[in-house]
């Protein structure tokens, strides 16, 4: 008997919101440097080149309590974005309490698709 696991329906503002704060910063990255180029003197260009470059080589704390909220999130929300279902043809075969590995294609695995699988 085949069973169907589908992900859980997402709230779209805070899956948006996550996906923005995952995938976003390289373009926020790019108005930067966009703006500084054409609007700032080179002055203030070359300080917000260096604050870039600052940011981009500073360590951040990995276990501090915001880092572990944010990630959470984007986590938990980013997955609601891309649902998948997964198909079992014999589900009595899975316990529940044993580790499982899920081997993806690696010409058409994304950073999204590993997302996804947060959501069973």
């Amino acid at each position: 008997m085949e069973k169907v696991l589908r992900a859980k329906s997402c709230n779209c503002f805070k899956s948006v919101v996550a996906l923005a704060l995952c995938v976003g910063g390289i373009h926020l990255n790019l108005v930067f440097i966009l703006f500084t180029l054409f609007f700032l003197p080179l002055s203030k260009s070359l300080l917000v080149f260096a604050l870039i470059l600052l940011f981009t080589v500073l360590p951040l704390n990995k276990n501090g309590l915001l880092a572990q909220k944010l990630s959470r999130f984007i986590c938990k929300h980013v997955s609601r974005y891309f649902p998948i279902t997964l198909h079992l043809e014999d589900a009595e075969a899975f316990h529940p309490n044993q580790s499982y590995a899920h081997l993806l294609h690696p010409q058409r695995s994304s950073a999204e698709q590993c997302f996804s699988m947060g959501s069973f």
